[in-house]
């Protein structure tokens, strides 16, 4: 019986044009069609990866460096599905990027060659900056891709281990932006967007219509499981999940009996 042959992956390269944004969700596209084809496995290195696009840009690995993004689609609310770049940097990233591919579409990979000054030599990984990855890669890219990513999270709570998952390994692999002398990181501002949500969560409850309260309510048990999820991973800290069960169990204002939904919001958290 002959041996199984691992499915290649077609893989569309695309170089010489820009990543745009399209759309209010803040969907991401190329903005030239894909220079050529190539197959990769799901087992492939990143080296190999950029073996294949200096070979098909036609450049020297020894005096270009090659920045790289993979397209990533995501389904938010309502089914619509955009796509996020998810930078390229390293065998973790490339073999995380390779598992949430889907083997029958084509990944699509976009790539800028840029030539290694007499300090880069090959083999060490170069300095990430905003200015490296252009106009798509930004403060307000890295805001926009964690608030697309947290919105899916809390709407849909079944997932919330699935999608810290995602955040953990995203807040691995995107490197610190430095804005007006101050560090923005990905784990910071998810950390952001789950304080936000939990204080709006306590300012809006009496002024919600009945439709509004029931994704209210959603939302809240989304936030608090993911909340739960991403503590496992220590992506946050002790304090944090002790003050946000503080609140939950004294209604927010530590001299209240707690709200009957915080109380079964915390039950879910534990269950």
């Amino acid at each position: 019986m002959a041996a199984n042959v691992e499915q290649q992956l077609a893989t569309l390269l695309f170089w010489g044009g820009e990543i745009t944004k399209n759309g209010d969700m803040g969907s991401m596209d190329y903005s030239e069609p894909p220079k050529t084809m190539c197959f990769l496995s799901h087992s492939s290195s990143y080296d190999e990866l950029e073996t294949k696009v200096h070979a098909a840009m036609d450049t020297n690995a020894d005096r270009t460096r090659l920045i790289l993004f993979g397209r990533h689609p995501m389904i938010i609310p309502g089914g619509q599905t955009v796509f996020v770049p998810i930078p390229l940097t390293d065998d973790q990233s490339w073999k995380w990027f390779l598992q949430v591919a889907s083997v029958s579409q084509p990944i699509h990979v976009y790539a800028t060659a840029k030539r290694r000054t007499d300090s880069q030599s090959r083999g060490q990984a170069p300095l990430l900056s905003p200015r490296d990855y252009g106009d798509g890669y930004s403060s307000e890219w890295l805001a926009g891709l964690c608030s697309l990513i947290f919105n899916k999270a809390v709407m849909v709570p079944a997932f919330s281990e699935m999608f810290a998952d995602i955040f953990y390994c995203l807040s691995s692999i995107l490197p610190e932006l430095c804005v007006d002398d101050k560090k923005v990181s990905f784990k910071r501002l998810l950390v952001n967007c789950c304080q936000q949500e939990f204080e709006r969560s306590e300012a809006d409850r009496e002024f919600a219509s009945d439709q509004e309260k029931v994704i209210h309510m959603r939302r809240k048990r989304g936030n608090i499981k993911l909340i739960g999820e991403l503590y496992k991973k220590r992506m946050l800290t002790e304090r944090i999940i002790h003050e946000c069960i503080k609140k939950l169990l004294a209604g927010g204002r530590y001299d209240e009996n707690p709200e009957e939904e915080d109380v079964e919001t915390l039950c879910h958290r534990c269950t």
